[in-house]
């Protein structure tokens, strides 16, 4: 019994990568204002993608049959529409919680520090104070805007992931042999 869930449980990880792979190609990592935040973002979207995986799995085992393909169609067509509105409600996010300094994308936040300065464009004032970005906007923005970041995207990406596995499952069906 173990040795067969340690099985399945290496499919679905394997898959869940592979689905990863897939969907992060087109949705950028949010720049969380560390490599160790980042990385720590992504694990943590690699683990609920694995998940939701396995507990797709399960579904696909257990609801296989033709009867079963409206439901499947409905799954991908609701992941699929949460997944779009996650994804521009997180390129949304994206383009106010971050700016260009020189080369690299920063996480800024919403609240200045300083009134006088929201007239000038952020790049500048990036510029202006060599790209410390708590010496221009407020911390608690500034977490705000990383929160917000990520609980964004580890529900884009696990959305598309999720209508990818009930798309291929849908296809699986209705291609299939009369059960």
């Amino acid at each position: 019994m173990l040795d067969r869930f340690k099985n399945s449980w290496n499919l679905i990880a394997q898959v869940g990568v592979w689905v990863m792979g897939i969907v992060t190609g087109f949705v950028l990592t949010p720049q969380m204002g560390g490599p160790q935040d980042e990385q720590s973002i992504w694990n943590l979207t690699q683990f609920v993608i694995n998940i939701l995986i396995g507990l797709m799995f399960l579904l696909t085992i257990k609801a296989k049959k033709k009867a079963h393909l409206k439901y499947w169609v409905a799954a991908t067509l609701l992941t699929l529409s949460i997944g779009l509105v996650a994804y521009f409600s997180y390129m949304n996010q994206r383009g106010n919680c971050s700016c260009r300094y020189y080369s690299k994308t920063v996480l800024i936040g919403t609240t200045l520090l300083e009134a006088r300065e929201s007239n000038r464009p952020c790049e500048e004032l990036l510029k202006i104070h060599a790209g410390d970005v708590s010496e221009i906007w407020t911390r608690p923005s500034i977490n705000r805007c990383r929160t917000i970041l990520a609980i964004s995207y580890i529900s884009t990406v696990p959305m598309f992931a999720l209508s990818l596995i009930c798309v291929v499952q849908s296809f699986y069906i209705g291609t299939g042999r009369r059960r």
